[in-house]
């Protein structure tokens, strides 16, 4: 299939992470936060005067040659000369600093308060960019990992930013606003975005700044050439009030870390498609998670006698080279040869076999049987065809790498052919079990009930303390058995009744919620037939 085709296919119907239910927005707000670790500062333009607020990680126990920074520009309700209610209105400033958070990823936080009008005007705008220039210039701020991102006015602010000065971000995060209307007179203006990663937000019955105004937008960056552009437009009436989004935004742990790991070095100074791009982090010394621009989650297992991947993501849509990355960046013997095995069939983890494939380096691919039609389908739209290298995996099985086994449990659930890795003190879930949120694709929740009881009573007879490496890139990661314990309660509560059935956001349907596990389903479906 050609890679235009494919793209019109996922944008059509893939959603490829995984995002926190619905709520009433405007209790999580920020007055809880510890205001005092913002300091006061104020900057001067031609005699007129904007007032902010700076946390800076070095005076908060924190010690590195630089910090990424994140510019936060607020929402009406907090226009004003306090130089406090951008603070307090929505967590959209203190996110950056709350516990778990500041210490997974120190990062300076400014946020100006526009006194008057809003962030498009000439003189604010001027403003802004002064007091970023000023905080740049007096402090250890990494310039290759500076951040803009706001709500509503602040939305709409951050899309003039990023137009203004498209060589200062490395990536935004544009909520709810809209791109002021004389940048559409020249749509040539929209080409320095290209390889900008930006991912944009809305809801779709929002009543204040129509949700037509971000997907207007996002037309026009993909007019002009841009394949990373992303676009998350919850469902009507999956937020109250439907304007309020940002608090969902914050919430989900999927964008935090995405704009983490957005730099402008990364991209060689945004000349790149980030879409194309891999991150890694080292979780032992045999495994490494590889993450793609999507975030979904490849794991590589190296030891002293071989080599095994976990899932291959979607990276670029299928056309990032998985396997330069990570021949280069990660496996310490780069000749190795290595074996593929897959948790489901799903796009979000089948995209990178293609690159794989054409490594000469794969040998066999694995998955479990009631989950080859769906493999088979992609592998028909890529034309690739793994013929004898495709083998089936079942409950009881165990896979090699080197001299060290992984142990297969089923799951089914998510897909009909969902299987679990078990190695050392790790659990490889895939979507077995969500990344924060389990998406039952169409099946009874009765249904799912066995595989959850069954998976927990795996974890119990081993009686090892797992880490749960899953199958996406939330803030949560990484998991523990207490998470697949607040899934089976999830699950039980929905059977039963016991648990309240909330809207879903991104897509017609309904969640519920227990601790920290959330289960997105077809309402229809409580119960089997």
């Amino acid at each position: 299939m050609k890679a235009k085709l494919l793209r019109a296919l996922l944008v059509s119907g893939l959603t490829v992470s995984c995002i926190a239910p619905s709520l009433t927005v405007g209790a999580a707000e920020a007055d809880a936060a510890d205001l005092s670790v913002f300091e006061s500062g104020e900057t001067t333009v031609d005699d007129k005067t904007m007032e902010y607020r700076l946390y800076d990680p070095s005076d908060n126990g924190y010690d590195a040659e630089s910090y990424p920074l994140v510019l936060f520009l607020h929402g009406e309700d907090a226009v004003g000369n306090d130089n406090e209610a951008q603070l307090t209105a929505n967590r959209g400033a203190t996110l950056w600093t709350e516990d778990g958070l500041a210490d997974q990823n120190p990062v300076y936080v400014l946020a100006p308060q526009c006194q008057d009008g809003d962030w498009t005007t000439e003189e604010n705008v001027a403003l802004v960019k002064q007091a970023l220039d000023d905080v740049i210039a007096e402090n250890k701020v990494d310039p290759d990992r500076i951040y803009v991102q706001g709500m509503s006015i602040g939305g709409t602010g951050t899309w003039k930013m990023l137009l203004e000065y498209p060589d200062v971000f490395a990536a935004g995060m544009p909520i709810c606003g809209k791109i002021p209307e004389e940048y559409y007179e020249n749509p040539d203006v929209f080409k320095a975005l290209v390889n900008m990663p930006i991912w944009a937000f809305h809801t779709a019955d929002d009543d204040v700044i129509p949700a037509e105004e971000t997907a207007k937008a996002v037309q026009a960056l993909k007019d002009a050439g841009s394949k990373c552009i992303k676009y998350e437009e919850y469902s009507a009436g999956s937020i109250t009030p439907a304007h309020e989004i940002w608090n969902r935004v914050y919430d989900i742990g999927t964008p935090y870390n995405w704009l983490m790991v957005q730099s402008r070095e990364r991209t060689q100074d945004n000349t790149l498609d980030p879409s194309l791009l891999f991150s890694k982090k080292e979780i032992s010394d045999t495994v490494t998670r590889v993450c793609d621009y999507e975030l979904g989650q490849i794991y590589v297992i190296e030891n002293e006698g071989g080599v095994l991947l976990i899932d291959s993501g979607m990276g670029g849509m299928g056309e990032a080279d998985l396997y330069a990355y990570i021949r280069d960046e990660v496996l310490k013997n780069k000749d190795a040869e290595f074996d593929l095995v897959l948790t489901h069939n799903h796009v979000d983890h089948v995209l990178g076999i293609p690159s794989l494939v054409n490594s000469g380096k794969l040998k066999n691919v694995y998955i479990h049987e009631a989950d080859k039609a769906g493999l088979d389908e992609w592998m028909t739209n890529l034309s690739v065809d793994l013929g004898d290298s495709l083998k089936f995996l079942k409950e009881g099985d165990t896979v090699t790498v080197g001299d060290e086994t992984l142990d297969v449990l089923e799951v089914p659930g998510h897909t009909p052919g969902s299987i679990v890795f078990f190695y050392k003190d790790y659990i490889f879930t895939g979507d077995a079990i969500g990344s924060g949120d389990l998406w039952l694709n169409g099946e009874y929740v009765e249904n799912y009930l066995p595989s959850i009881h069954h998976f927990l009573e795996e974890i119990n007879a081993r009686g090892n303390e797992f880490e749960i490496l899953p199958g996406h890139a939330e803030n949560k990661v990484p998991f523990y058995v207490q998470y697949v314990e607040d899934i089976g309660s999830c699950a039980e509560g929905i059977v039963d009744g016991s648990l309240p059935v909330g809207v879903y956001t991104r897509r017609v349907g309904a969640y519920a919620t227990y601790n920290s596990g959330n289960i997105y389903f077809d309402s229809s479906k409580v119960k089997a037939e």
